[in-house]
């Protein structure tokens, strides 16, 4: 896992409810960062990175100027795999409309031939779980 810069991370997603983007931004003032980590793809010699999840605390974690944990797959390995879909998985995950649960059984179709993709698996599982609660604060 690594602290990122979320200035170096491109999002897939805008912020559309600006009261709970501004309650994130001050919990994280507060608090800390206090969630699941991002899901990002790229990022070699300090380049930027292509966020697979986790836009809106991004978006927050920029405004209140702290890194954020984040999950690393290389850009050009996601690339290199075809997904029957006529898209690479890469295409898939940071540029397309598919939601985390057609990308979570997009990638669990691809376990069998590709188990390096396990850790990527489980954090979209993750991810999609998550979003089925309201997105809720902890202010602790």
């Amino acid at each position: 896992m690594y602290a990122l810069d979320p200035n170096k991370i491109e999002t897939l997603n805008e912020i559309t409810d600006q009261s709970k983007h501004d309650k994130l931004v001050d919990s994280m003032k507060k608090n800390g960062y206090n969630g699941r980590p991002i899901v990002v793809a790229g990022g070699h010699k300090g380049s930027y990175f292509d966020g697979i999840t986790g836009s809106h605390r991004t978006i927050a974690a920029r405004a209140a100027d702290i890194d954020i944990p984040a999950i690393r797959f290389d850009a050009e390995e996601l690339a290199a795999i075809e997904t029957g879909q006529g898209e690479t998985l890469f295409d898939i995950l940071a540029n397309s409309p598919y939601d985390d649960d057609d990308k979570v059984k997009i990638v669990k179709g691809l376990l069998p031939d590709h188990p390096e993709l396990q850790q990527l698996h489980d954090a979209l599982v993750a991810e999609a779980d998550a979003n089925l609660d309201d997105f809720t604060i902890n202010d602790n």
